[in-house]
């Protein structure tokens, strides 16, 4: 993960962050009917909140969580399964019974909670989250000009 911290010139303040990190941020099901932000707005919303009343960031503070190495880089961690039978499966070589990839879908690390991925895309992002705070507040960061590079 790659974090830049924005702080103001007048008192040090961060008033953001922007973050890279190489998780497609799509883990919903494509059928899911839930509004959300998907992993990157989680991890957005948990940064946010967790330094919300703190010192040492400025009102307004905002955190970014941007793709990088765009890829096959799915949040779905635990590989893909068809929906119908259970069985392990591939868009190139699909076990689905109609015999088509279409029921193959990646299971995220919540999976079995049946939500369409909503417990998933959450533990994506607040995993994201957590590796952003580590450097956030970690003492090994560059200082280039106001903005902090980790």
């Amino acid at each position: 993960m790659t974090l830049l911290r924005f702080r103001r010139a007048s008192d040090s303040k961060s008033i953001g962050v922007l973050t890279w990190f190489a998780v497609h941020p799509t883990s919903v099901y494509q059928n899911s009917t839930v509004v959300n932000g998907d992993s990157k707005g989680v991890a957005a919303y948990l940064f946010e909140q967790s330094v919300k009343g703190s010192d040492l960031v400025a009102p307004g503070f905002v955190a970014g969580f941007s793709q990088a190495n765009v890829g096959d880089t799915s949040g779905n961690v635990l590989g893909q399964y068809c929906e119908d039978t259970g069985l392990p499966c591939s868009f190139e070589y699909s076990t689905c019974s109609d015999g088509k990839s279409q029921m193959c879908r990646g299971r995220g690390p919540e999976f079995q909670k049946l939500d369409k991925g909503i417990s998933s895309c959450y533990e994506i992002g607040r995993r994201q989250f957590a590796g952003a705070q580590t450097i956030f507040v970690s003492r090994s960061l560059c200082d280039f000009g106001g903005v902090l590079f980790g």
